[in-house]
């Protein structure tokens, strides 16, 4: 159920659907989205399936899919329920929603690193190898075709980078796992120093952007980088961490590359706001002071 809204402000979704609410990410989103909009949660049965019970006839709604198979939780075979999810829940609400839009959480391991060069935009080539990379690209595929069968109104794609929320741990992506060894005051190895760097963003700055669209209540069919703006050397972000969390740790710097940072034009033509790596690591540890 979602939090007692103001009945009297002007929605223009009878219902949003959250999913992925169980996870860092996901709870955070509904935390912050549902102060103020009518947000529901859609969580997985017992049997790992999503079933929507509520199909009261709706004039115009919004699926916000944040929940996934990650590559820390999954095997290979298991990357296809990625794709199944997506079109169970499309198929259901389909049934009782005159409108649908879609604002997918998609990934930024849809990218071919190896042939993007030097900066990573939209239409970079794309991986065959990394498969939660390619099941999030399947996804999209699939949006596209919903769309293109009226199943669905519009749909945003939202190709995030690392991202640092409430309760992150570690696993979840490389600077999670930077940061806590810098507060343990561990020694730490990490690659490409000189790299151009913006592959972060908070959870915050993902709600504020999916806030803006939901208010605006209309949106074209895009597929959009996130991260954060201006890029910094890799370095330059991880020295300000040590001093930040005042750390003792020792950096062992391997690689000397210049790496790749990711293109955010379209995203900031759409209205993104995005803020700079060090105010994402500055986020990242208020965030952990209010746990």
């Amino acid at each position: 159920m979602p939090k007692k809204v103001n009945k009297n402000l002007n929605h223009h979704y009878d219902r949003i659907f959250i999913t992925g609410t169980n996870g860092c990410v996901g709870s955070h989103l509904y935390s912050i989205l549902s102060d103020d909009l009518p947000v529901f949660k859609l969580l997985r049965n017992k049997n790992n399936k999503y079933l929507i019970k509520n199909k009261e006839r709706m004039n115009r709604s919004c699926l916000i899919h944040f929940s996934s198979k990650t590559p820390t939780n999954s095997t290979s075979k298991q990357f296809d329920t990625n794709q199944s999810h997506l079109k169970s829940i499309v198929n259901q609400l389909s049934h009782f929603n005159n409108s649908i839009d879609v604002i997918f959480a998609s990934s930024m391991a849809v990218y071919n690193y190896e042939l993007c060069g030097k900066e990573v935009r939209e239409d970079s080539p794309k991986t065959t190898t990394n498969l939660y990379g390619v099941s999030k690209y399947k996804c999209e595929l699939m949006l596209k075709d919903f769309q293109n069968k009226c199943q669905i109104e519009n749909f945003i794609s939202l190709r995030l980078p690392g991202i640092l929320s409430p309760n992150g741990k570690p696993i979840h992506n490389f600077l999670l796992k930077a940061l806590d060894g810098i507060k343990k005051n561990q020694d730490i190895n990490l690659y490409k120093p000189s790299a151009s760097f913006n592959n972060v963003l908070t959870s915050k700055n993902i709600a504020q952007f999916i806030r803006k669209l939901l208010k605006k209540g209309s949106f074209k069919n895009s597929i959009l980088n996130l991260a954060s703006s201006p890029p910094c050397q890799l370095e330059e972000l991880i020295e300000y961490a040590l001093k930040l969390y005042d750390s003792k740790s020792i950096i062992y710097w391997q690689e000397k590359d210049l790496g790749f940072s990711i293109n955010i034009d379209l995203a900031l033509n759409a209205g993104y706001s995005p803020s700079n790596p060090f105010e994402a690591i500055n986020e990242f540890k208020e965030f952990n002071k209010s746990i």
